[in-house]
């Protein structure tokens, strides 16, 4: 069995090895019903309590395919969900976030999940036209009537219970982020290859570094 650690500062107790309905391993995208579902019971009964979807994987399939393994959950599952941003969205980035946290309800079939991730790189920008490659800029989250503002009223809503960020992208502008005290939790980058979440990198490594994004967080 997996033991269960605090997540960030949500007070959430999530399993160590979390359950990820991505597009990277796909089952939840492309994989059969039985599958889905046997896999689902599989990582409950070792003691997974942690499961990881969004909208842009499949094209919702992701989240519709995990509601219905989730009719059979116990009363602890943690569900995390995300919120992308793109530019025809900034005109109006409530409405986004509500119509965009309602579907995916819809498509998991709860009235709330534990978490709303914003799905966006974060890189610094401007305030110009976004490129379409799915960033934002910390301007575009942290400004009066912004991002977090938005994620803001969904909690306060009873949709989600807390929100969160994914931390890829520049580092200093993922940095800025966890310095605004906004969010409750982040997804990190971390791997055996590219460690430097966690650890300071030589000055002539050739990876990306995220600047110990972790052990500022």
């Amino acid at each position: 069995m997996f033991k269960k650690r605090r997540l960030g500062r949500t007070g959430l107790r999530v399993s160590e090895l979390g359950f990820g309905a991505g597009i990277v391993a796909g089952l939840f995208v492309r994989g059969d019903a039985d599958s889905q579902h046997r896999a689902f019971a599989r990582a409950v009964e070792l003691g997974v309590n942690h499961f990881d979807t969004a909208p842009l994987y499949g094209d919702g399939k992701s989240e519709l395919n995990l509601g219905k393994a989730l009719s059979d959950a116990p009363s602890d599952v943690v569900v995390g969900t995300k919120i992308e941003y793109f530019d025809e969205h900034f005109k109006d980035v409530r409405s986004r976030t509500f119509q965009s946290i309602e579907d995916s309800l819809e498509r998991l079939g709860r009235e709330s999940v534990e978490i709303l991730y914003l799905h966006n790189n974060v890189r610094y920008g401007g305030e110009g036209p976004h490129d379409g490659y799915a960033a934002v800029s910390p301007h575009d989250v942290l400004r009066p009537g912004g991002i977090a503002d938005a994620l803001d009223e969904v909690r306060a809503a009873g949709l989600a219970r807390h929100v969160g960020f994914t931390g890829t992208g520049d580092a200093a502008a993922v940095i800025e982020m966890i310095d605004s005290g906004r969010f409750e939790v982040m997804q990190a980058f971390y791997s055996l290859l590219n460690p430097s979440g966690s650890v300071r990198l030589p000055a002539s490594s050739p990876l990306h570094d995220f600047r110990q994004a972790i052990g500022r967080a």
